[in-house]
């Protein structure tokens, strides 16, 4: 993917989604963190987007709040550099070749 091809307000809602998904300790960015950067950014497409459609921003808002605290949360930084598990390394070292 490259950003840069993307227009100036879609990399900021990208960019603020990314932040939002690393702040609340989530491991990947969703579209809940997507809509919800958009309405945060305060856009005036989105806003006559959810008119057009009869949405509620008030609701919508709640909905997506109830969401992003139902996300499952990383307990590890950088789950990739993770030490594995002594229980799993001494089974690894243990068992025999196939």
């Amino acid at each position: 993917m490259n950003i840069n091809k993307y227009t100036i307000k879609s990399q900021e809602a990208l960019q603020s989604a990314i932040e939002l998904a690393r702040k609340a300790g989530n491991q990947a960015i969703e579209p809940v963190h997507l809509l919800t950067s958009l309405l945060t950014l305060g856009d005036s497409l989105t806003d006559f987007l959810l008119s057009k459609l009869a949405i509620q921003r008030a609701r919508l808002e709640e909905s997506l709040q109830r969401m992003l605290s139902a996300l499952l949360r990383s307990r590890v930084a950088n789950p990739i550099s993770a030490p594995m598990p002594r229980r799993y390394s001494t089974r690894l070292r243990t068992s025999p070749p196939r």
